[in-house]
């Protein structure tokens, strides 16, 4: 067995390179100075290590006490120590805060956390000063901005940090910003699974499959979240949101209604009273039409959530159904209006009902006394110039101030823009008639009497022309027949 060449160590170099070149009393000296430099090396660095970790431990015993003079002592001695601990500085920021020395403290954690350049900087600090952007009411849009920038550095900075990510997806879900929130939704789908349910909700109309993938990839851990906090109201709210979505009512209708029966509030009344317009609804369009659930589920709305707009549309629905049930709903709209539960929408539901039924009367009283009760609905201002303009005894100002109103609150609705350009065409109106029916000419299909207002109002301008053009559909459509909509439009 070979052994192997014994090599010289730092003591031996040391020592030949001295005493080669130099007298053995210096050589001595050199060679003391350099064991006493390098013993004053090592407990330096042993006592800073010991040193760091001693205050670190007195600093978390003194946080958990509350014991701010403590605290102080315990930072003041690590910023010494380590002075480029983001932590330490951090903490350091909070503890002027608490002293009152607010500009201090803004110093640091906006060093900790700068916008301006490239560098990440520290987690922590983007995280608080995002979230003290956000606690302005008024949802101040450029306060939301630094917000996101903060949060987005701070995931960045520390991509593990599932609290910047959650808070970063809801910014973007009240933005309805749902592409570019889905990343960060499923990132925290364990912690927070309940963004993912608002985010389906958000796409589901136009991409209903990434919807049903998202309340698939979201369901088993909020259902598990909510057998750990069965009382939690948001988690329920969730849980039966998936259900709604899912198509799955009954079952989101006995959460809502449990946790409603157990403590009252105005949101689960009035995604309760939704759930049970769904429920009216899928009633209603079975190939078998159950009237005597639907009917059930009428009378179970109107308790919870009387003023719901889906479940008094659904009851709308109900008027045009068999005479049973269409006397069964009136007496029901009745019965409200005698209480005086939401009554513009109940007068709005009788003048449509009377409307069908031909009875103008009826149907003007009942849209003016909901306009009286609620001036601020377009579908009754609309409903109600359209009858000031149409029916005698004929009200044109009325009429075109209260059709303005409709066209102010829903400036996009065509039905409404037609409205108030045959009133402009009776009040001989020209160009204000022409820019409204060719509005809604554009945007709800041509009939007869938008093409014969338009051909009267450019012949009145003396454009024979455009007018000869609208004249000839006017009569095309009226030879042909085709279905005119109805002059008074439905909520």
């Amino acid at each position: 067995m070979t052994k192997m060449k014994n090599e010289p160590g730092l003591w031996s170099l040391v020592s030949e390179m001295v005493y080669t070149s130099a007298p053995r009393w210096l050589a001595t000296i050199a060679v003391m100075f350099f064991l006493v430099s390098a013993m004053l090396i090592g407990f330096f660095v042993f006592s800073s290590v010991v040193d760091s970790q001693y205050y670190y431990s007195h600093l978390e015993k003194a946080i958990k006490e509350g014991n701010l003079q403590r605290i102080e002592l315990s930072l003041d001695a690590l910023m010494v120590i380590e002075p480029d601990d983001p932590m330490i500085r951090f903490r350091f920021a909070l503890l002027m805060e608490a002293q009152n020395r607010f500009a201090e403290a803004a110093a640091i954690l906006e060093g900790l956390a700068p916008l301006d350049d490239d560098h990440p900087g520290f987690d922590h600090a983007h995280l608080l000063l995002a979230k003290r952007q956000l606690l302005d009411p008024g949802k101040d849009p450029v306060r939301r901005g630094k917000a996101i920038k903060h949060l987005a550095k701070a995931i960045s900075g520390n991509p593990k940090n599932l609290e910047a990510r959650a808070d970063l997806a809801k910014l973007l879900l009240d933005n309805n910003q749902w592409n570019e929130a889905e990343p960060f939704v499923v990132a925290v789908v364990s912690l927070q699974p309940e963004l993912c349910v608002r985010l389906a909700r958000g796409v589901v109309a136009t991409q209903r499959q990434k919807a049903l993938d998202l309340l698939k990839l979201a369901e088993s851990p909020l259902r598990a979240k909510l057998k750990q906090f069965s009382d939690n109201e948001e988690l329920i709210r969730a849980v039966a949101d998936i259900s709604n979505l899912q198509g799955k009512y009954q079952e989101a209708a006995d959460l809502l209604s449990g946790a409603f029966q157990s403590k009252p509030s105005e949101i689960l009344r009035r995604e309760l009273g939704t759930t049970l317009a769904l429920q009216m609804s899928e009633a209603l369009n079975k190939p078998d039409p159950d009237f005597g659930a639907y009917l059930a589920l009428v009378s179970k709305g109107l308790l919870v959530d009387p003023g719901n707009p889906l479940i008094l549309l659904r009851m709308e629905e109900g008027l045009r159904l068999g005479a049973d049930t269409k006397n069964a709903i009136n007496a029901r709209l009745e019965e409200l209006l005698s209480k005086g539960t939401v009554p513009d929408m109940v007068h709005l539901l009788l003048g449509t009902e009377a409307h069908r039924k031909g009875r103008s009367d009826l149907a003007r009283l009942h849209f003016d006394l909901a306009y009286q009760a609620n001036p601020k609905l377009p579908e009754v201002c609309n409903n109600l110039a359209w009858y000031l303009s149409n029916e005698s005894p004929r009200d044109l100002k009325r009429g075109l101030e209260i059709s303005a109103q409709a066209v102010a609150m829903s400036p996009g609705n065509p039905h409404f823009r037609e409205t108030r350009g045959q009133i402009h065409l009776l009040l001989g109106q020209w160009k204000e008639t022409i820019t409204d029916l060719e509005y809604a000419l554009s945007n709800m299909g041509a009939t007869p009497s938008i093409h014969q207002g338009l051909a009267t109002a450019y012949k009145k301008l003396g454009d024979s022309k455009m007018a000869a053009i609208h004249q000839g559909q006017a009569d095309k459509q009226k030879t042909l027949n085709l279905p005119i909509p109805p002059k008074v439009k439905r909520p």
